[in-house]
C-alpha cells in the first residue's frame, strides 16, 4: 500500500479539493488543478460541472473522471458540499489505485471526519488480496470498516472458492477482523457456522491472537492450542501458548526472540502439570510411556527449556550459547509436533542459527557456551559443555507392584571448560618444512566419580618432496605429549553398592604420556581428456589419484592412564593404506549469451567467461594392510590373523540433473561377503516429481529400506508417500501417504501416517489471507 493513502477509501477523501477549484460548466473539459505538490497535476473530465450559490455545492454530471498519478475516480454524478466538506457520488462509482479498488452504486464521504458509506459496495485491498463486500459498507475510522450483510474472501470472481459471510463484519487494516453469525462457504455450499469468527488482516507484525490449533489423540484427548503474539519493539517479539489437553491438563509455553546490533537469540520454554504418569503398573507404561526405552516416568511436573544465542564480541571473537534442558526422557517423544513441539523447534533452530538439537530419542541433552575465532593461520575455540541426563534409575520391589525411584548416581561427565588452539599447515620459517599443531586443555567434572584436568599438545612436521610431474612424497612426524591431574572420588556410601566396601579417597595423582607417530604419504596425479562427441559436452576428463599412506604409532601400555574419553587411548598402529580415486569431470559446451555483461577485476581488467565444469562421477577404492597383526598375530578376541582390512568402495554418480546416486560397500576378503552395503538414488523431472529410494545393510545388525515419492500430475496437485521397513525384523517402521492441493486462494493437505505405536490422520486447510487450521486424529 501507499505510505500516505492507506486504502481505496482514503483516495476518495481528496475529491473535495478537486471540485472546489471548478467554477464553470462546459462539455468535456480538462483542467489542471494544483495540489500540495504543484508538480503533480489533477486532471478532471466531465460532461457538465456547475456551482449552486444557494447550497454552496459543486455538481458534476456525465462521465465524471478524475485522475492523478495512479488514482482514477469515475462516477455518473458527483456532488461536493463546500461548507460541510461532504461528497456524494452515484452511478457506477469506481475508485482505483495501486492500493486497490472500490466500487459501489453510491458513496457518501465526510472529508473532515474521514468517514463514509458505500452502498452495494465492494472493496479490494491489493496488498492483502482481500475482498470485502456488503449491502452497506461504512468507513468508521482511519483504517476500520464495517459491513452489513457482508462477505470476506481472498478469492477472485463473483462466486469465490471460499468466502465467509455474516450479518456484521468489522475489519481493521493491519489489525484484525471479526464476523458475527459467520458461515464458511465453498462455492455455493455452506460448510460451517459459528456465532463469532475472528481473523487477522495484516502484513506487518502486530500484537494479537494467532490462528488456533484443534486436534485429538488417544494420549491427549481433545486438544486446543491458542497462541498469543506480542510485538514488543522493532528488535524483539514474543509468543505465548496455552495448550489445553482434556486428558492431560494445560501445557503453557513461551517464546522470546530478539535481534540486536551484534547479537540474536531465541528462548523457548514449556511447562505441564501432567495428570498422567508412567509408574510401571497395569497399563500405565503402554498408555502413557514409550517402549523405546526401559525407563519409567513418575514425574508430574514436566518441562522443556531450550535456547540459542549468537553474539559478536571484541577482538574478533564470536560467542554461541545452546541450552537444552528437559524434564524426562518421554517428553520429546510425546510432544514432537505442534506449535511448541520438537520438530518445529528443530527446524527453527537449524534455519535461524545453523545448529541442531540432539535427537529427540537421546536422553542426554547437550548444553554449551562457546567462544571461537578463526584467524588466517590459527583457530581458537573455547567451550563449557554440560550434559543433562534425564533418565532416573528405578528399583522394582519384590512384589512387582510398581516401582520405587531411588536417588540416581550422577556420574555424567561434563567439560568445564574445553579449550583448543590449532594452527593451519604453514611453512616453518624459511625452511622446506611445513608444520601444524593441535592443542587442547579440558577439565572433566562430574558430581560423583573421578574428575580431573587434561592438557594435550600435538605438533606435526611435514617435509614435502615433489619428484617432477610424477609423484609427491610427504613424510611427517607427530610429537604428542599429554598431561593429566586426576582427583579420585571421596569416601561415600553408595545405595547401588550396598553391602560392599565403601569407596576410599586418594591423593591427587598426575600422569604424563609422551609418544610419537610417523606418517608417509605417497601420491600421484594422472589424467586424460576424451572427446565423446556428445551434444552439449565438449570433453570429459578422467582423473586417477593413486595413493599409498603409511602410519606408525608406537605401542605403549596405557592402562595406567586415566580414561575420560577416547582421546585418552591412542590406538597402536603399523598400517599401510592404499587407495585409488577416479574422478570424471565434464566440460559443457558454451551456451549463446547474446547480451553478456562483461565482468571486471578490481584492477579494471575484464574477467574471462567462466567455463562450466561438472564433476559427475567419483569412485574410490580403499584397503589397509596391518603390518603389526601380520608379524605378531591376531588381535585379542580374534581367531586368526586377518591383516587385510575389508575393501571399501564409495560411489557418487550424477550423470544429469535428473538423477543422482550415492553408494558404499565393505567387502570382507576373508569371509568373501559384504560387511555392509548402502545405496540411495534420487530421480526427478522438470515437472517437480521426485522419487527417492534407499537400502541400508550391516551384516548381523540391521537391514532396512526406505522410499519416498512426490508426484505432481497438475501444477496445483501433489501426491506424496513414504515407506520404511525393517527387513531384519520383517516389519513396517513407517508408512505415510497424502496429497496437497493448492488453489488460487486456498490450499489443503491430507495425510495418513502409521507407525509402530500410533496411527494418525492429519488435515490442514489454509485459507489465504486468513491463515489456516489443522486437525489430526
Amino acid at each position: 500500500m501507499s505510505k500516505t493513502l492507506k486504502s481505496p477509501l482514503h483516495l476518495a477523501l481528496l475529491i473535495g479539493m478537486l471540485l472546489i477549484l471548478c467554477s464553470a460548466a462546459h462539455a468535456q473539459f480538462e483542467e489542471l488543478i494544483p495540489d500540495d505538490d504543484p508538480d503533480i497535476p489533477w486532471r478532471i473530465f466531465a460532461d457538465q460541472v456547475e456551482f449552486d450559490q444557494v447550497t454552496q455545492q459543486y455538481r458534476a454530471k456525465g462521465n465524471v473522471t478524475i485522475k492523478r498519478e495512479d488514482l482514477t475516480f469515475t462516477a455518473d454524478r458527483l456532488i461536493f458540499d463546500r461548507d460541510d466538506l461532504t461528497v456524494i457520488a452515484d452511478g457506477d462509482v469506481v475508485i482505483q489505485s495501486d492500493a486497490g479498488r472500490l466500487t459501489g452504486a453510491r458513496i457518501e464521504l465526510n472529508l473532515a471526519a474521514e468517514t463514509g458509506t458505500i452502498h452495494n459496495g465492494d472493496i479490494f485491498l491489493r496488498a492483502n488480496h482481500f475482498y470485502i463486500r456488503g449491502d452497506r459498507i461504512e468507513k468508521v475510522g482511519r483504517a476500520t470498516y464495517e459491513a452489513f450483510s457482508a462477505s470476506v474472501t481472498s478469492c477472485d470472481g463473483k462466486t469465490p472458492d471460499w468466502k465467509i459471510t455474516g450479518n456484521h463484519v468489522k475489519v481493521t487494516i493491519e489489525g484484525y477482523g471479526y464476523v458475527t453469525h459467520a458461515a464458511l462457504w465453498a462455492k455455493k455450499i455452506p460448510l460451517l457456522y459459528t456465532p463469532f469468527f475472528f481473523f487477522p488482516v495484516k502484513e506487518k507484525r502486530q500484537t494479537g491472537l494467532l490462528v488456533p490449533r484443534l486436534d485429538h489423540s488417544d494420549r491427549k484427548g481433545f486438544s486446543f492450542t491458542q497462541p498469543l503474539y506480542l510485538a514488543i519493539d522493532k528488535s524483539s517479539d514474543a509468543t505465548f501458548y496455552d495448550h489445553y489437553m482434556a486428558d492431560r491438563g494445560h501445557k503453557f509455553g513461551a517464546e522470546y526472540r530478539y535481534v540486536l546490533d551484534q547479537s540474536k537469540g531465541t528462548l523457548m520454554a514449556n511447562y505441564l502439570d501432567d495428570e498422567k504418569i508412567d509408574d510401571g503398573t497395569a497399563d500405565a507404561s503402554e498408555n502413557w510411556g514409550y517402549t523405546e526405552d526401559s525407563a519409567i516416568r513418575t514425574n508430574e511436573s514436566r518441562y522443556w527449556i531450550r535456547m540459542k544465542h549468537d553474539q559478536d564480541l571484541p577482538l574478533g571473537l564470536t560467542g554461541e550459547m545452546d541450552i537444552d534442558i528437559v524434564s524426562d526422557q518421554d517428553y520429546l517423544h510425546e510432544f514432537r509436533d505442534g506449535y511448541t513441539g520438537f520438530d518445529r523447534t528443530e527446524r527453527y533452530f537449524r534455519g535461524n542459527f545453523g545448529r541442531e538439537l540432539d535427537d529427540y530419542t537421546d536422553p542426554v541433552r547437550t548444553n554449551r557456551l562457546r567462544l571461537y575465532r578463526w584467524g588466517t593461520h590459527y583457530a581458537f575455540y573455547g567451550e563449557a559443555r554440560w550434559y543433562d541426563h534425564v533418565i532416573d534409575e528405578p528399583v522394582v520391589p519384590a512384589d512387582g507392584q510398581g516401582v520405587v525411584p531411588v536417588e540416581k548416581r550422577d556420574d555424567t561427565l561434563h567439560m568445564l571448560p574445553m579449550i583448543t588452539f590449532d594452527t593451519v599447515l604453514q611453512p616453518l620459517w624459511n625452511t622446506s618444512l611445513n608444520w601444524k599443531m593441535d592443542s587442547e586443555y579440558t577439565y572433566f567434572h562430574r558430581e560423583e566419580g573421578t574428575t580431573g584436568h587434561r592438557a594435550d599438545l600435538y605438533p606435526r612436521f611435514f617435509y614435502p618432496l615433489r619428484f617432477g610431474p610424477y609423484f609427491t612424497l610427504e613424510p611427517s612426524l607427530g610429537l604428542r605429549e599429554t598431561f593429566w591431574a586426576v582427583e579420585e572420588e571421596s569416601t561415600a556410601s553408595d545405595p547401588l553398592t550396598a553391602g560392599e566396601a565403601p569407596l576410599t579417597a586418594s591423593e591427587e595423582e598426575t600422569f604424563r604420556r609422551e609418544t610419537y607417530d610417523i606418517r608417509i604419504d605417497l601420491s600421484t596425479h594422472l589424467y586424460r581428456v576424451y572427446r565423446p562427441g556428445m551434444e552439449g559436452v565438449e570433453g570429459i576428463k578422467h582423473t586417477l589419484l593413486p595413493r599409498i599412506y603409511y602410519e606408525y604409532v608406537e605401542e605403549e601400555d596405557q592402562e595406567e592412564y586415566p580414561f575420560f574419553d577416547p582421546k585418552d587411548r591412542i590406538g597402536v598402529n603399523n598400517r599401510i593404506t592404499y587407495s585409488l580415486t577416479n574422478l570424471f569431470t565434464a566440460r559443457l559446451a558454451d551456451r549463446p549469451e547474446p547480451e553478456r555483461t562483461p565482468k571486471f577485476s578490481t584492477t579494471g581488467e575484464e574477467l574471462p567467461k567462466k567455463i562450466p565444469y561438472v564433476q559427475f562421477c567419483r569412485l574410490n577404492l580403499e584397503q589397509s594392510y596391518d603390518i603389526r597383526e601380520a608379524d605378531e598375530g591376531p588381535l585379542e578376541g580374534t581367531k586368526e590373523k586377518e591383516p587385510f582390512s575389508p575393501i571399501l568402495a564409495e560411489l557418487m554418480l550424477t550423470p544429469s540433473p535428473s538423477f543422482s546416486l550415492i553408494a558404499d560397500a565393505e567387502w570382507d576378503v576373508y569371509d568373501g561377503d559384504l560387511n555392509s552395503r548402502n545405496i540411495a538414488a534420487t530421480l526427478r523431472d522438470g515437472r517437480g516429481d521426485i522419487l527417492f529410494a534407499e537400502h541400508r545393510y550391516t551384516r548381523e545388525l540391521s537391514e532396512s529400506i526406505y522410499a519416498s515419492l512426490l508426484v505432481k500430475p497438475f501444477s496445483n496437485l501433489s501426491l506424496y508417500g513414504d515407506y520404511e521397513r525393517d527387513l531384519q525384523e520383517d516389519k513396517a517402521v513407517k508408512t505415510g501417504v497424502g496429497f496437497s492441493y493448492v488453489a488460487g486462494c486456498w490450499s489443503a493437505d491430507l495425510k495418513y501416517t502409521e507407525e509402530e505405536q500410533e496411527q494418525q490422520y492429519t488435515l490442514m486447510i489454509n485459507l489465504h489471507g486468513l491463515g489456516g487450521f489443522s486437525t489430526s486424529q
